[in-house]
């Protein structure tokens, strides 16, 4: 696609719960074009702190997807699982799930059904499985659906903008908020499907840095081996912070992306770290307990026993 000037995208979102009515769309269909003067970041952050007065959402949640803003300078797919159109044109999203439009911004949960975007997105949704949420604004067409519950949904039309996000609900990802450089970081893949074990027979992780608000790719590594994940167990995988040509990367703000196939599809999972030089005095320190815990075997005995 060509590149477009400033837009945004949303990552890592985990959403499971039910939207409620944020603004106007009462009725099963409508066909709306409203233009405000605010930016896209405020009309979001309004719409998420609106989400969050009606406690609508887990407060965690809505904090996973107001950190995850980050303007870039083109459409498609910028990371696994996330892709942005502007403008979108046409849109076709058929299926189960919620949707609501307040005349200027627009919200969509799709549990189960199908997306078909701009004449070069096509994806099927599983319920349980995988869904995907969406949010748009500048929307031209007519939208059947309900806010309040999931029902039968259909969103024909156009926007200035389209933003859509793939979530599993077989698997979570978590990693830290800061590492010191060279520290090694673990990515812990955890297994939330609560009735059966998960089997990931393809694994391919990637790590980008934020450079100039753009994610710029680093690193790439493709699991051979298949995981089986029992109910509410985890499986690790570390990255060294290198780069793929071996070198320590700097500090910075970075992502890991995994893409996890589960019976012939992919589950992307995304997350945001950043990467800290220590302070000379900090490795001072650090240098001095252990000149001290070396002289005096006596101390890291008693640092053990309080340990243990």
């Amino acid at each position: 696609m060509d590149k477009k000037i400033a837009t945004m995208f949303v990552i890592g979102c985990l959403l499971t719960t039910s939207f409620v009515s944020i603004g106007s769309l009462a009725k099963n269909q409508q066909s709306i074009t409203v233009i405000t003067n605010k930016s896209l970041d405020e009309k979001l952050n309004g719409f998420l702190d609106s989400l969050n007065e009606k406690d609508i959402l887990n407060p965690e949640l809505i904090n996973i997807i107001r950190n995850k803003i980050i303007f870039n300078n083109y459409d498609g797919e910028i990371i696994p699982g996330t892709f942005i159109f502007t403008p979108c044109n046409p849109i076709d999203i058929e299926g189960i799930g919620i949707v609501d439009y307040d005349g200027s911004f627009g919200y969509l949960c799709l549990d189960e059904g199908t997306a078909e975007l701009d004449n070069t997105f096509s994806r099927n949704y599983l319920k349980d499985e995988i869904g995907a949420i969406c949010i748009f604004e500048e929307f031209e067409g007519e939208i059947i659906g309900e806010p309040e519950e999931s029902s039968p949904l259909k969103v024909t039309g156009q926007s200035g903008l389209f933003i859509l996000v793939e979530y599993s609900h077989l698997l979570a990802i978590y990693i830290d908020e800061m590492f010191y450089t060279g520290v090694e970081v673990p990515v812990i893949i955890t297994n939330i499907k609560d009735s059966s074990e998960v089997e990931i027979t393809e694994t391919l992780f990637t790590v980008y840095r934020n450079v100039l608000l753009s994610p710029l790719k680093i690193y790439e590594e493709q699991i051979q081996e298949t995981w089986i994940i029992p109910i509410g167990d985890t499986k690790t995988w570390y990255w060294d912070q290198k780069d793929q040509n071996g070198k320590q990367v700097s500090k910075g703000d970075y992502i890991i992306a995994g893409e996890f196939t589960i019976n012939g599809r992919v589950h992307p999972l995304v997350m945001s770290f950043e990467i800290q030089k220590k302070s000379r005095n900090e490795k001072n320190i650090q240098t001095l307990l252990s000149k001290i815990l070396n002289d005096f075997p006596i101390i890291q005995k008693i640092v053990d026993f309080f340990i243990l």
